[in-house]
């Protein structure tokens, strides 16, 4: 069921700065939340307008991820999640694995770990991506 008003952008941006802040305090340079101009920077913008939640990827000027939810939940996911990946696959570099080592074996449970520090939901479908991943590319 489609909600009656969505929340603007700036609203939008305060509750994901809020869920970001949890596990990161400096995230600014990842996240635009504004509407991407044409030809304009790369990166990754969310922002909100009467179609819903949107959530964008450009790269090299053009659109790579072009998403439009009016679940808040998904666009909070969307762009938190690339973030806790990024996060947690810093964190499985500090340890010194072989060549053959999966740094998967180390990033994965530290993402459900970081998901849970922001939401419990958010963990759930942390998980449901992981096992997407291990079902198409299992570690060995």
């Amino acid at each position: 069921m489609r909600p009656l008003a969505f929340l603007k952008t700036s609203k939008l941006q305060e509750e994901i700065t809020h869920e970001i802040s949890k596990i990161l305090n400096d995230y600014r340079d990842q996240i635009y939340f504004e509407k991407p101009l044409s030809g304009g920077k790369d990166g990754r913008y969310v922002f909100a307008d009467d179609e819903g939640y949107h959530y964008i990827v450009c790269e090299r000027g053009e659109r790579m991820v072009n998403k439009l939810t009016d679940d808040l939940f998904d666009v909070k996911f969307w762009t938190i999640y690339p973030i806790v990946v990024s996060l947690s696959f810093e964190f499985a570099s500090k340890y010194n694995l072989s060549a053959e080592e999966d740094p998967r074996v180390i990033a994965f449970p530290k993402q459900i770990e970081y998901l849970k520090e922001i939401h419990p939901n958010f963990a759930k479908r942390g998980e449901i991506e992981q096992d997407e991943i291990l079902r198409n590319n299992p570690i060995h």
